[in-house]
């Protein structure tokens, strides 16, 4: 086939076609009511169906189906990624915002063999790996904590935030800058909520306060890891 003196192949005639309402079908029927409403266990099948519709993408670019000058997949994707983030972020905080105003007394030991928290359960030691491995990845295993007792909720804040950066590892470039965006105002949120909410209990029980203080070393202490693997992610 000849289109303006230059020759184009049967396929790419096609998809000047259909590739338009192609991908319209597949954002509007497929991607867009795939997005989670709510709930974090939802997100890495989500994440496993982008990557999917990447490489249908990439399958038809090598085919020649569509020209560089027109829409992709990925320009409805982005719409897509946008609306999942802002969702996502909203799911992030409200927990963390449950998690900061439970009870702090209630506490548990941490050391460094179990950076998270001495909790039994195979969820949990494969968590204490995860974390080990990424102070290993980001050369953060020498920076020590003391054993001492921290909260159940914060150690509970912190576990969501490993899950999530282990599900943003896994997923885009471009979802990973929207959580760690996400961990930004989560853990601003920490600032500000904890000394507000638990601020009669903090002043008049030295104990609390000393958990507190423990707390906030705690999450510090992670947080350099975590920013690393981000980092790592975006390199």
């Amino acid at each position: 086939i000849i289109k303006d003196k230059v020759p184009v192949t049967l396929i790419e005639k096609i998809g000047e076609h259909l590739c338009k309402r192609l991908f319209e079908a597949i954002f509007n029927d497929c991607l867009s009511v795939a997005v989670p409403k709510t709930g974090v266990q939802h997100w890495s099948e989500y994440n496993s169906m982008v990557l999917l519709a990447e490489k249908f993408e990439d399958f038809l670019q090598d085919l020649d189906y569509f020209s560089p000058g027109q829409e992709s997949l990925m320009d409805h994707l982005n719409n897509v990624n946008a609306m999942f983030a802002s969702i996502k972020s909203q799911d992030l905080l409200r927990k963390a915002n449950e998690f900061m105003t439970q009870e702090l007394m209630n506490s548990v030991q941490i050391s460094m063999d179990h950076p998270l928290g001495n909790v039994r359960g195979k969820e949990n030691e494969e968590r204490d790996q995860y974390v080990k491995d990424c102070k290993q990845r980001t050369s953060t295993q020498n920076y020590k904590l003391p054993t001492c007792q921290i909260s159940m909720s914060i150690r509970t804040l912190l576990c969501m935030a490993y899950d999530t950066l282990k599900e943003a590892e896994a997923g885009s470039l471009e979802g990973a800058a929207h959580i760690q965006a996400s961990f930004q105002s989560m853990f601003d949120l920490y600032c500000d909520v904890v000394p507000s909410y638990h601020k009669e209990k903090l002043t008049n029980l030295p104990l609390l306060a000393a958990l507190h203080h423990n707390n906030c070393m705690f999450v510090a202490h992670h947080l350099i890891t975590i920013d690393r693997i981000f980092q790592l992610k975006s390199n």
